[in-house]
């Protein structure tokens, strides 16, 4: 991510925006036009709204996925764990089992002899 010294300017619902970041300017370019389509989504929905109603509608929109978005991640989390520890379980279920059957019938290095 390279730092650009000087501000990025971007488009948002037809309002150019100057902007100082860490991030490239490809990076924020991504992100005002990903905004600016969700405003002109609900633009589309409602003609009577103003810009600022938009703005802050198309963010409680981006607010919402991004909190649905984190929820799935937790479940996956969740459902990666239970998963990997029913695996763990069982793999040890198996070596104990092994091991008992191991030390139930010794192995010898020996020859048996021979009747």
């Amino acid at each position: 991510m390279s730092i650009k010294k000087g501000p990025v300017t971007v488009n948002l619902a037809g309002h150019k925006l100057s902007i100082k970041s860490d991030h490239s300017e490809q990076h924020l370019q991504h992100l005002a036009s990903y905004v600016d389509r969700k405003v002109r989504e609900l633009q589309r929905m409602s003609k009577t709204v103003g810009t600022q109603q938009l703005a802050l509608l198309a963010a409680m929109n981006i607010a919402d996925e991004l909190f649905n978005a984190e929820a799935k991640q937790r479940e996956f989390k969740q459902r990666v764990m239970r998963k990997s520890e029913n695996l763990l379980k069982a793999v040890e279920s198996a070596l104990t089992a092994r091991a008992n059957g191991l030390s139930a019938t010794p192995r010898s290095s020996a020859p048996s002899p021979k009747p």
